[in-house]
């Protein structure tokens, strides 16, 4: 029999003989196991939980999935009705004729063929891009391009626009070539340009100008056309800031190039990351600077080569010529377009700016990879600098 524990004490106080009887109970009566509480349900898995917001697994999932389906029918069901009834609409306000009897709409789709046809080669005809990729290209540009490794460099080049003779177009920049120039380098722009480039001043209106003491030149463009970079290139420098975000510049910023000339780098018109308020402010300092500064020798304009002159690009160059200042053209970006697309954009940009009066005759080009043009655009700022400095006052 089974005895507890408790009781089979005192029995054993009580009586010792008892001490050897087995209190081992038989399997038949051990006592039944304890009541187990309840395992807690497992919780639900990460996959069941991303599968279905409310923790159903795969069946939660396809319920959501189904749901998707209904929806995007539904929608598609919508649209199609729209269509409907924007037809029904049209042929409202616009009845269709009455079909001719004896007309053959075999015929009357192949005319209407034709006529969408020759719509589309008209338009491919008289685009802008048709357009330029029509316009004939000078063999002695192309050589001169060739030349100084200007342009996008390809392995494979149409070499049949190349190798023309000499070009008027290698002139550019060399003013009075002479002792002064050693392989067509201009000892003293050299020499002027490799001194001590330092910030000046800036100024957010007209009324925080600095005082006029030395010659100065502006740099002026669209917003992200590569002001900055062109003059942090020519002084060998990293004075200004850049960035590929359009609106970096956002005050007229003098720098001093060795107590002799003044860059101004100023803010871009057209598209930037600010609000159209203060785009208006900035071309409104901007103007005010070109017409009040009298010791400003030269604006110079910066296009961006890749692109036609723009409508911003036109209306700034009208205020220029009303305003008779004179400016220099400067192509940036030279190395991103090929050769042949670049000799049919400086073609485009002189004939430009032959109807231009306060234009300067030659054209510049500019890239950062190129020591060759950024030598063109120091030797052209020297010779304006020295022709400033020699006039009788």
């Amino acid at each position: 029999i089974h005895i507890h524990r408790e009781t089979t004490r005192k029995m054993f106080a009580f009586c010792p003989s008892l001490r050897f009887v087995s209190l081992t109970p038989p399997p038949s009566l051990s006592p039944p196991p304890p009541p187990s509480t309840p395992s807690p349900p497992p919780s639900p898995s990460p996959l069941s939980l991303a599968l279905s917001p409310y923790g159903g697994g795969v069946s939660g999932y396809r319920c959501v999935h189904q749901q998707q389906k209904r929806l995007k029918k539904r929608a598609a069901e919508r649209k199609r009705l729209d269509s409907l009834l924007k037809k029904k609409r049209h042929e409202k306000l616009f009845p269709p004729k009455a079909k001719d009897p004896d007309e053959d709409p075999a015929a009357t789709a192949a005319a209407s063929q034709a006529k969408k046809e020759s719509l589309w080669e008209k338009k491919a005809r008289e685009g802008t891009n048709a357009k330029f990729r029509a316009l004939p290209v000078d063999p002695l540009v192309i050589s001169y391009l060739d030349k100084y490794r200007m342009g996008k460099r390809r392995t494979r080049h149409d070499l049949h626009h190349s190798q023309a003779g000499v070009s008027e177009f290698e002139k550019v920049g060399r003013i009075s070539l002479g002792a002064d120039y050693v392989h067509g380098v201009n000892l003293g722009a050299a020499k002027l340009f490799g001194k001590k480039f330092e910030y000046f001043a800036g100024a957010h209106i007209p009324s925080s100008f600095p005082p006029e003491t030395v010659p100065e030149i502006a740099f002026i463009g669209r917003s992200n056309v590569g002001k900055s970079s062109l003059i942090n290139a020519l002084t060998s420098t990293v004075q200004v800031k850049i960035s590929s975000k359009p609106g970096k510049t956002r005050a007229c910023i003098w720098f001093n190039l060795a107590d002799r000339l003044n860059i101004i780098d100023l803010p871009g018109y057209g598209f930037a990351h600010v609000s159209k308020e203060q785009r208006e402010d900035w071309m409104q300092t901007t103007k005010a600077l070109f017409t009040e500064r009298k010791t400003l020798m030269c604006v110079f304009l910066l296009l961006d080569c890749r692109h036609a002159i723009m409508e911003k690009d036109e209306e700034f160059i009208e205020f220029l010529e009303s305003s008779r200042i004179r400016y220099q053209v400067i192509m940036t970006k030279t190395d991103l377009v090929t050769k042949i697309d670049l000799a049919k954009r400086i073609g485009q940009m002189k004939e430009s700016l032959k109807k231009r009066t306060f234009a300067a005759p030659d054209l510049l080009l500019s890239s950062n990879k190129n020591d060759y043009c950024l030598m063109l655009v120091r030797n052209q700022i020297f010779a304006m600098l020295k022709s400033a400095t020699e006039r009788p006052a």
